[in-house]
């Protein structure tokens, strides 16, 4: 069912991404056979918007990453023996999204934490003075579940691809946060504000 609501979620997105880049709505074409200067009339049809595939500029990876911080997994969480290196936190008017990867330590672990299901034990975003839950959806099922990548299994010593949890938007000039949560020690974070 999760698979289901991802797929839905992504058909849903790129058809969001491919609308966000018509073009062509704002000036009509002269009518046929007139002189460039001449107004359109009444009978001139609209123009007919352009769709641009945006997806790979929107969905794509930076080609290199560099951390900003590091943590321990605590051992109470599922995630146990594992480091957690955290490559970004970035914030714009509308969301803050978070970056990062885990690195397996000296066991197999299949982290039932991190589960997209499992989004109250994600972890917080915590200023001087708020804290910021993870962004949720409802399923099909009727579940809530946050808007992230989910992790399925970890191996030793490999880092995992790059994840990320979307976050609602953190106020303009926040400079650090600290995350905190069950998954990992808590860790300051430095904030990237892409305006």
């Amino acid at each position: 069912m999760l698979i289901r609501s991802l797929r839905v979620l992504g058909a849903t997105l790129a058809g969001t991404i491919l609308l966000s880049g018509c073009t062509g709505g704002g000036q009509q074409p002269p009518p046929s056979g007139g002189p460039p200067s001449a107004a359109p009339t009444a009978a001139t049809p609209p123009a007919t918007p352009t769709l641009v595939d945006r997806s790979d500029e929107v969905l794509a990876q930076p080609p290199t990453l560099t951390a900003v911080a590091t943590t321990q997994a605590k051992p109470t969480s599922s995630f146990r023996g594992s480091t957690f290196t955290i490559y970004g936190l970035s914030r714009s008017d509308t969301a803050t999204i978070l970056t990062y990867t885990v690195t397996g330590g000296t066991e197999h672990a299949s982290p039932s934490d991190a589960l997209p299901r499992a989004w109250e034990k994600a972890p917080r975003l915590e200023t001087p003075t708020h804290s910021y839950r993870v962004v949720t959806f409802q399923q099909e099922s009727g579940e809530w579940a946050a808007v992230a990548n989910p992790i399925y299994r970890i191996e030793p010593g490999k880092e995992s691809g790059p994840l990320t949890v979307l976050y609602p938007p953190l106020p303009a000039g926040t400079g650090t946060v600290t995350l905190r949560g069950l998954w990992f020690e808590d860790v300051s974070v430095p904030v990237t504000d892409l305006g």
